[in-house]
């Protein structure tokens, strides 16, 4: 008697990738990120050391907003420390609060970012439209780093509420805590630059 082929199954889940395969895949994906990010916020800098010195900016010259966009970002960098700490610990339930705020001070600090944006172009305009250009490149560019993180962060969110990021697999939750924290960083320094280039930490 002839076997008969089995029909192929079309619904069945396709195989999964080896855990270290993934982890492998999620640090180089890590390390682009913080690359693509340190290279970003450096041009970034020396941009807005040389506008404000081309420019004679003085006393007063960061913007009150700017320190509002601060403060959403350290929340967003403690509030994923908290949920880092809660899924090392095996606390599930503090990690959904924690993953869900990390995700909202983002989101409040990419609006206010947003709108910083805008006004920094408006400035630029008054001066020259290819430098408006420069600026408004680097602020796309500001935008789309803010936005992936952000994308990645309600993946996180999404998938500890169904359970599949916890104490045996806390990868994703550690790399949102290393993104968080390093984009504070490099946000503080270019907050830094600026209050320095404006002859103080003072607003306007």
């Amino acid at each position: 008697m002839i076997p008969q082929p089995q029909p192929r199954r079309f619904d069945a889940a396709p195989p999964r990738r080896p855990r270290a395969l993934r982890e492998a895949v999620g640090r180089l994906g890590l390390g682009l990120f913080l690359v693509s990010l340190t290279v970003f916020f450096l041009a970034a800098a020396v941009a807005v050391l040389y506008g404000l010195r081309a420019r004679g900016a003085g006393r007063g010259a960061v913007p009150a907003a700017w320190w509002w966009a601060t403060a959403w970002l350290a929340g967003a960098s403690v509030a994923a420390e908290a949920a880092r700490r809660a899924v090392r610990s095996g606390r599930q339930r503090s990690l959904r609060r924690w993953s869900l705020l990390t995700f909202l001070f983002g989101l409040g600090f990419f609006a206010i970012q947003s709108l910083n944006g805008v006004r920094l172009v408006q400035a630029w305009a008054e001066v020259g439209r290819l430098r408006a250009f420069g600026v408004g490149l680097l602020v796309g560019l500001h935008a789309a780093h803010i936005a992936g993180l952000l994308a990645y962060t309600g993946w996180v969110v999404r998938s500890v509420r169904r359970r599949r990021v916890h104490w045996a697999a806390p990868m994703p939750v550690r790399h949102a805590a290393v993104c968080w924290h390093f984009l504070a960083a490099m946000w503080g320094l270019v907050l830094a630059i600026v209050a320095w280039a404006a002859g103080g930490t003072a607003v306007r």
